[in-house]
Order: structure tokens, then C-alpha cells, then sequence
């Protein structure tokens, strides 16, 4: 009775972790809520319990990747080091803590190490259906009367309903090429052939949902993720074709680029990003090395855009017209880069930068869907801020799993 009662406890513990990953991968689509934090807890308490429970410290030791993890958390450490420090003047870092959180988090798991029962075939179904699941809810909502016809009119009344009811369009893109990344690195692996097919079908419906967006990042990196992997899948077949496949899937990709319609609505120089860049770069001027910290320089930066005559002109007057005066505190330098310089300065951005890449220089043979899942994140955060509810955790989170089967003590 003893036996059966621990070994259903044992099984319990072992699984939790996996509900819960599978629940934040399914809620992470979504604008930041109790549900998702539920899930978060869940899942990191599940992944420390099973750590404590199966003693993984016992079988630890040293390896290459042990560096990713711990560049990872000390990209966490530097906010609390600079309020040491006295760098850091507020004593508000709470909410900056929380949004890196998953740095440390995840950082002492992979340290650590963890269970191997979470499988990434899971995550690709999850996260895939998860996106048709929204796109059919979102498409059911609003009308499409001119889906095809009046290609402008109904990308804006997607966008719209997605803003309200799903997420923001960098959010959304994120995580739909996150799930690519997924469903890509199930099609090369020896997974069963129809739950390749699958992943496959479920690929091709997500696919277009990006065209309809407003993000010109996202759809690009989409692109460009859709193009590694067609030719990955036919150089095996035609080598001797390569030079000719590849110019023509360039082609038709500058085409469907070409053809987003907000593509050829907006032009760099009338981006209101500029002017917010712009005030970035003048604060890293006064304090390059270590910047203000992680509170007093968003502070410091939120002043500066409000006596910016370009910034108020820009995108300021639209900003409070769409959330109001009370939301002002939330505006961001829409570049992580940035953010994290002005907040540390150049010392921050060097170790921002090596955690995000170190898989790629400690990595032999880095595989192609790390190469890609680091394209995403960086290609995003160079007009998104770190502190967004879904770019640090869903990219920590892909790249635990996606680095798990990888036998570094043989590096």
C-alpha cells in the first residue's frame, strides 16, 4: 500500500511540471492573465519538485552547456546587483524581478537538469492547434465578406479583433513562429509519420494567418523560417537544383512580402520608433558603461519621451488617444537592445547578447531549429521589449527543450 501510494506520488510529481509547461506553451498566445500565471506556477514548482524529488544534483556534472545557463541567470542577477551597487536609485524593481524572473528560473533548472518526459512533440501540437484554435475564433468573429477582395480593410479588422481579444501583433508573431520552430524540429526527427503528417497539415493552416497580420517583422522572420526549411527538405532530393530553387524561393518570398499590405502602408522613415530610438540613444550617451538600472532608467526614459517634442508628435498623441494618460508609465524603447543598455549599460548589453547566443558559439552542430528560435528572438526584440510577458519565458522555455536531447559532455 506503502509502494503503490509513492509510486502514484512519484508519477504525480513527475507529470505536474509537464502539465504545466504544456498550459503556459497553450496560454502564451494570449495577453498576460491569471490563467498564465497559474500555469507558470505550476510549472516551475513542478519542475523544483521533481529536481528535489529525483535528486538530478546527484547524477550532475560539469558540461559546455552548464554556460548557457548560467549567462542566463545572470542576465536576472543584474538587476539586483545594480540596486546593491547603487546604481539602481528605486526601490521599485519588484515588477522588473518578475518579468525576468524566468531567467533564473529556468537558468537553475537547466543547470541543474531536469526530468526527460516532456517531449517537444507535445509542445508542437500544443502550441500549433493552439494557434488555429484562435485564428478560427478570431476569423468566426469578424467578417470576411472582403477576405479576398479587400485584402486591406480585412487585415485591419483582424489586427483589430486580435489586439483586443488575443494578443499584440509581435506577441502573436512570436509565439506563431515559436510553434514553427516546433513543428519543424518534429519533421526532421524520427517521429512517427503521422504525427508528422500532422504537424505538417497544421503548419501549412498556420502559415497564411501571419500574412494577415501587421507585424513586418514577424511575417519576414516567417519567411525567412519557411525558406530554410524548404530547402532543407529538398536539397536531399534535388542538390543539383539548388541553384535554382533557392533564387526562385527568394523571388516568391520578396513577392509575399511585397504584397502585406502594411508592408506598403508604412515607411521606415514615418516610424514613430525612430523618435523613441532616439531618446534611447541620447540617455546610453550620459551613462554608457553601466547605465541607471533597470527601474530608474525606465523612469528616466518615460520623462525624456514626454518633453520630446519628435516622440510627442510621433506617437505619444496616438499612444494616449488608444490607452489613456494613466498608461503612459507603460511606454518602452520598443527595442530590447536599447532597453537593456540604457537599464545596464554596455556591460548588460554583453551579457544580454552572450546568453542569447552562447548556444550557437557552445553548441558543436548547433542544430537548425536553435539556429532558428535564436533568429525569432533576436529579430523580435530588435523592435519589442524584454519585458513583455511572452519573449523571455517562451524563448528560455523552447530553448530547455529544444537543447535536452543534445550530449554536451561529449563536446
Amino acid at each position: 500500500m506503502k509502494e503503490s501510494l509513492q509510486h502514484k506520488l512519484d508519477i504525480f510529481i513527475t507529470y505536474l511540471p509537464v502539465v504545466g509547461i504544456l498550459a503556459m506553451a497553450a496560454s502564451m498566445i494570449h495577453s498576460f492573465s491569471m490563467f498564465q500565471r497559474i500555469a507558470m506556477i505550476v510549472a516551475y514548482v513542478g519542475l523544483i519538485a521533481d529536481i528535489v524529488v529525483h535528486a538530478y544534483w546527484k547524477q550532475w556534472k560539469w558540461s559546455t552547456d552548464k554556460w548557457i545557463w548560467i549567462s542566463m541567470i545572470s542576465v536576472f542577477l543584474l538587476i539586483p546587483l545594480w540596486w546593491v551597487l547603487g546604481i539602481e536609485t528605486s526601490h521599485r524593481i519588484g515588477h522588473d524581478m518578475e518579468v525576468f524572473l524566468s531567467f533564473i528560473l529556468i537558468g537553475f533548472i537547466g543547470l541543474i537538469g531536469w526530468g526527460k518526459t516532456l517531449k517537444k512533440e507535445w509542445l508542437a501540437v500544443v502550441m500549433l492547434s493552439t494557434t488555429i484554435i484562435f485564428d478560427i475564433w478570431a476569423l468566426v468573429h469578424i467578417d470576411t465578406t472582403h477576405l479576398f477582395d479587400n485584402i486591406h480593410l480585412s487585415t485591419n479588422v483582424f489586427n483589430a479583433y486580435r489586439d483586443i481579444h488575443i494578443n499584440s501583433h509581435m506577441a502573436y508573431a512570436i509565439y506563431v513562429n515559436t510553434a514553427l520552430v516546433f513543428g519543424f524540429s518534429v519533421l526532421k526527427s524520427n517521429a512517427h509519420k503521422w504525427l508528422k503528417y500532422l504537424i505538417g497539415s497544421e503548419m501549412l493552416a498556420v502559415i497564411p494567418c501571419l500574412w494577415l497580420t501587421d507585424g513586418r517583422v514577424g511575417f519576414f522572420t516567417m519567411l525567412l523560417m519557411v525558406t530554410i526549411m524548404i530547402i532543407y527538405f529538398l536539397r536531399p532530393f534535388c542538390r543539383k537544383w539548388m541553384a535554382l530553387i533557392v533564387p526562385l524561393i527568394v523571388v516568391a518570398a520578396a513577392v509575399c512580402l511585397i504584397g502585406m499590405v502594411q508592408h506598403r502602408k508604412t515607411s521606415l522613415q514615418h516610424n514613430p520608433r525612430i523618435a523613441i530610438w532616439n531618446v534611447s540613444m541620447d540617455l546610453i550617451k550620459e551613462r554608457p558603461i553601466l547605465g541607471y538600472g533597470s527601474r530608474t532608467g525606465h523612469e528616466i526614459f518615460v520623462q525624456h519621451c514626454v518633453n520630446d517634442k519628435d516622440v510627442q508628435a510621433a506617437y505619444l498623441s496616438y499612444y494616449i488617444k488608444e490607452y489613456g494618460e494613466d498608461k503612459i508609465d507603460d511606454i518602452h524603447p520598443h527595442n530590447a537592445f536599447l532597453e537593456q543598455t540604457t537599464a545596464f549599460g554596455i556591460v548588460g548589453l554583453i551579457v544580454l547578447l552572450f546568453a542569447c547566443t552562447s548556444p550557437l558559439l557552445l553548441i558543436k552542430k548547433c542544430p537548425l531549429e536553435i539556429w532558428m528560435l535564436i533568429l525569432i528572438f533576436l529579430s523580435q526584440a530588435m523592435f519589442e521589449k524584454m519585458g513583455s510577458s511572452i519573449q523571455p519565458c517562451l524563448f528560455l522555455l523552447s530553448l530547455l527543450v529544444l537543447t535536452r536531447s543534445i550530449r554536451f559532455d561529449h563536446l
